[in-house]
């Protein structure tokens, strides 16, 4: 994914980062979780549980949505040829919990284009609560009673804090982080080497190794929070290798490539739709996860369609995929990495005051930190056992029956994806992908 830039910018910075993880198969180790550069505390990668609260998780869940699809829409139409692939819950809940300390202009900027409407600050906080406690409840383990043996699908979400020794900051934000998203304060000195390679490690740790670096240097930070989202699970019908071939895929410039393209037929839900298909495929047994498939017809191009990406014309479609179709399902292998910077389209979205001269984060420390950049990394890998997928940000501030006849849907040109939870309604991730 390359390396990590640097977050440049004046010493009254805060960093706030982000990372998510959907992957297959894979199991946790231990990072720490340092109260200094040289004196880490003990290492662990189990999150703090949110506490519980009764606000539902749902109103947080459709403004990550919404602001999600608005934020894929201006990027993917910055280079509608390029593939893109971002994570809605990772810039969401990461700027839900530099939410909580904006005041003022600031505040209302954040919240217009984080989509949160007229809901107060604290609604803000506890929906988000409620939705990373419904996150990372696990699932139960799997049985497939004559059948090959289903991954179990586990969902995590951790998050920390780590400021500058002698910071001073209001400690009502670093309580509704502790309380409302699971995050543990921890000092460390941001001059020292070791500050960076301690805050690191946890972030490789609690994405089992495919983000291993948020920041290089800490010396220009005030504060850094970072969030990480770990999704473990396979599809609940795996491809069968040995179907799998060398097949051409018309790319989104019209040239042809050859990929890797999976096949089996199967139950699955389905939709057909002016100038669209779409195709759900579940993950595990509880199929509460699921990988959304939009597929323009051939010779739709993605920025023809791009703007029908919205979050009620998704919802439409997942609502009606909800209708199982038996059919031929012909999907490529994926193996796609992405990075960008998110300053000028949050900028474009509303949320400049943020990063200006009069930006109010004073709920957050006393001394006076704007937003310098948003930096965004990502990585996709789709093969016949399921999905790996990876995500960083980082802010600084430095689918009745069967059909009269199979479906066939044939992944061969370029469409857009999503990964959905079926229970919150939460898009963990979205891309468009151009060139497998």
């Amino acid at each position: 994914m390359g390396q990590a830039r640097r977050f440049r910018g004046p010493v009254a910075a805060l960093c706030l980062a982000s990372a998510a993880l959907a992957t297959v198969g894979v199991t946790g180790h231990v990072s720490p979780a340092g109260a200094s550069g040289s004196q880490p505390a003990k290492e662990t990668c189990t999150p703090s549980m949110p506490a519980a609260t009764s606000t539902a998780g749902t109103p947080v869940a459709q403004a990550s949505n919404t602001f999600g699809f608005n934020l894929f829409r201006r990027q993917f139409a910055a280079a509608p040829q390029s593939d893109l692939f971002l994570s809605p819950l990772s810039v969401a809940v990461a700027l839900d919990m530099l939410y909580d300390g904006a005041r003022g202009r600031t505040a209302s900027a954040m919240a217009r284009t984080l989509a949160l409407g007229t809901m107060s600050r604290q609604s803000v906080i506890a929906s988000a609560a409620s939705l990373l406690h419904t996150l990372q409840i696990g699932e139960p383990a799997p049985s497939n009673p004559g059948g090959p043996a289903l991954q179990p699908t586990k969902m995590r979400v951790a998050n920390s804090v780590w400021s500058r020794s002698g910071l001073n900051f209001t400690p009502q934000f670093t309580s509704d982080l502790q309380r409302y998203f699971g995050a543990q304060a921890q000092s460390l000195d941001f001059n020292s080497s070791a500050a960076p390679t301690t805050i690191n490690r946890w972030v490789s740790c609690e994405t089992n190794g495919k983000i291993t670096q948020i920041v290089d240097s800490t010396q220009a930070l005030m504060m850094l929070l970072v969030n990480a989202v770990y999704f473990e699970g396979g599809w609940t019908y795996t491809f069968d290798p040995r179907l799998t071939t060398n097949q051409t895929f018309t790319t989104g410039t019209g040239a042809t490539t050859h990929v890797r393209m999976m096949h089996q037929t199967q139950d699955f839900g389905y939709y057909r739709g002016r100038n669209v298909q779409v195709l759900t495929m579940p993950y595990g047994q509880s199929r509460r996860f699921s990988m959304v498939v939009v597929l323009p017809n051939k010779g739709v191009s993605l920025a023809q369609f791009a703007p029908r990406m919205t979050r009620a014309n998704w919802g439409y479609w997942v609502k009606r995929t909800a209708t199982m179709g038996y059919g031929d399902v012909a999907f490529p292998h994926i193996d796609m990495t992405y990075s960008a910077n998110l300053t000028a389209p949050l900028s474009a979205l509303g949320m400049g005051a943020a990063f200006g001269s009069r930006a109010d984060f004073s709920g957050v420390c006393a001394e006076f930190c704007k937003v310098n950049e948003v930096l965004h990394k990502t990585f996709l890998h789709v093969d016949e056992k399921g999905t790996t997928a990876a995500a960083v940000t980082g802010v600084g501030l430095g689918g009745g029956g069967p059909p009269p006849k199979p479906f066939h849907f044939i992944a061969d040109h370029p469409f857009f994806l999503g990964i959905r939870d079926g229970r919150s309604g939460a898009v963990l991730f979205l891309g468009a992908v151009n060139k497998p």
